[in-house]
């Protein structure tokens, strides 16, 4: 495990992560249709790089912008840890500064 909880894993393991993904939970398999840029990046084992492209997300309606945003760390969260990429204590970190980060923003 490196330092920052993620694991080196193979794109076959965030394949099939996607694959359950969209096979077991409606919610994810929404959001992997909706968001299949993101999709694909996780597919490929480039969570680091979804998760930044997710977090980048710019619109002028604020409100807008923070659900995009909500939505692609769900997805690539729930894609890394069904991957087993990142540990939990990771999972839980990018959850919470997330959410802090988004609470910063609407206040």
């Amino acid at each position: 495990m490196k330092q920052d909880g993620s694991n080196e894993i193979g794109a076959g393991d965030a394949e099939n992560a996607l694959a359950r993904a969209t096979a077991h939970s409606p919610f994810l398999a929404g959001l992997i249709e909706r968001h299949g840029a993101l999709a694909k990046l996780c597919g490929e084992g480039a969570l680091e790089e979804a998760l930044q492209t997710a977090l980048n997300v710019d619109d002028a309606d604020v409100g807008k912008m923070l659900r995009m945003r909500r939505q692609g760390v769900a997805l690539v969260t729930a894609i890394a840890d069904l991957a087993g990429a990142w540990a939990l204590t990771k999972v839980t970190r990018v959850l919470s500064d997330f959410a802090d980060a988004a609470l910063n923003i609407a206040i």
